[in-house]
């Protein structure tokens, strides 16, 4: 992008249903010691994450507990 490209409008192009598992085992693989998620919330989850995880979610949804944290990034 260039300067006079911004402020950029972002809209949303598809519509859920996100597999956590990939990136979780992707994760593991090159040996994170931590994995921050930003996303929605909405998918398949893992049944374990193996590493500490940080769900920063964009809506008000539900994440197991034992998948770790979660931070709100909501708008107000």
């Amino acid at each position: 992008f260039e300067m006079q490209d911004l402020p950029l409008t972002l809209r949303r192009v598809c519509g859920g249903g996100t597999s956590f598992k990939d990136c979780c085992e992707k994760a593991e693989e090159h040996e994170a010691v931590v994995h921050v998620i930003l996303t929605d919330g909405c998918g398949d989850f893992p049944s374990d994450v193996g590493i500490p995880t940080i769900w920063a979610l964009t809506m008000d949804t539900k994440i197991p507990d034992h998948l770790g944290e979660v931070v709100s990034i909501q708008e107000n």
